[in-house]
């Protein structure tokens, strides 16, 4: 298939074959090779369709739902840029229901390969990766640190949320090791194909977007002449210039030659701030108009009410939950 997600990618009658293709090694390889001569063909075009490398990180959730992973195409990767390029890690099977802070927690949809197999063909991604997730996410091996220590009292300390220290803790390590591997995938993909991305942008597969994103251009030069700005919406979506992204990473790096206490973030929002801060950025701009996305719960519930509320460009909370919600009907999308 294509490897831009507006290009033609694997047809109706390769249904058995779109996951075999797409975890394929050859099909990260065939794209690079593509965009080696496509470097050189779009050369110059930064300032009107920067090339963009989005990652999408975590669980696969409510992607399989149509009214997300239809709209994550038009309204975040169309949209974005002309020259984007989707790179998934993705973990399957989850728990039946997961805890958070404050608001209690909420019910998960299991998904299975096949599941993804309709959200595949249609967002072409350069490069999957699926990942089955133990309980609590245990599953790291070799990449996890037995010598760092998160503690409540350098937590405490430091006055940041305690709320993954001790049983919650591989969720954290997790969703980073996850962002970790995908940042890497997109590293290896410029070495492949000798070209280097504009930008790098982190968002999650269980979110509807439900007006189009602001555009690479603006995030890119519209704030900053110096073009020093990360633009996100907590840590659900996240835009950086290439020079700082290896603020995406920052945190594994610490945490892997951390030897005792951890000192460092203990939340995922704080380990990016603190990572991009580090790279030299001039600002971690929180963007709730021009970042139009919302977190697909399985059901409507209490999550699913707050998650409305994290974005300010729908400000009427009913209108906002029937625009995530209600958007299922194929066609629509015709």
């Amino acid at each position: 298939g294509g490897c831009y997600p507006s290009e033609h990618g694997w047809s109706q009658r390769d249904a058995h074959l779109v996951v075999k293709s797409a975890l394929s090694p050859n099909r990260t390889k065939s794209c690079a090779q593509h965009m080696s001569v496509e470097a050189n063909r779009t050369k110059g075009q930064t300032l009107s369709n920067p090339l963009v490398a989005v990652c999408m990180v975590g669980n696969a959730r409510t992607l399989p739902t149509l009214g997300v992973y239809r709209r994550i195409r038009s309204n975040f990767l169309d949209s974005i840029s002309k020259r984007t390029l989707l790179f998934m890690y993705i973990k399957l099977n989850d728990a039946p229901f997961k805890e958070q802070p404050k608001h209690g927690g909420f019910k998960v949809t299991p998904v299975k390969e096949d599941d993804l197999i309709p959200v595949i063909r249609h967002l072409r991604p350069v490069s999957v990766t699926m990942k089955l997730q133990t309980e609590g996410g245990r599953n790291l091996g070799e990449d996890s640190n037995p010598k760092c220590k998160f503690t409540v009292q350098a937590a405490n300390r430091t006055k940041q949320n305690a709320f993954y220290v001790g049983r919650y803790l591989a969720r954290y390590i997790g969703q980073m090791h996850a962002m970790k591997e995908c940042y890497k995938s997109v590293m290896d993909f410029e070495k492949m194909s000798g070209i280097k991305f504009d930008a790098i942008a982190k968002i999650r597969p269980d979110v509807t977007w439900i007006y189009p994103v602001k555009t690479a251009v603006e995030m890119l030069f519209g704030q900053d002449r110096e073009n020093k700005v990360v633009t996100h919406l907590t840590d659900q979506f996240i835009f950086s210039p290439r020079r700082f992204s290896d603020g995406f990473v920052s945190f594994w790096k610490e945490y892997k030659d951390c030897n005792g206490e951890w000192e460092g973030a203990y939340f995922p929002e704080d380990a990016y701030r603190l990572g991009f801060e580090k790279q030299g950025i001039r600002s971690y701009y929180e963007d709730r108009r021009g970042s139009p996305q919302v977190i697909r719960r399985a059901i409507i519930d209490q999550t699913a009410h707050i998650a409305c509320r994290r974005q300010r460009r729908i400000t009427n909370e009913t209108m906002c939950i029937d625009m995530v919600y209600n958007r299922d009907d194929p066609a629509l999308y015709d």
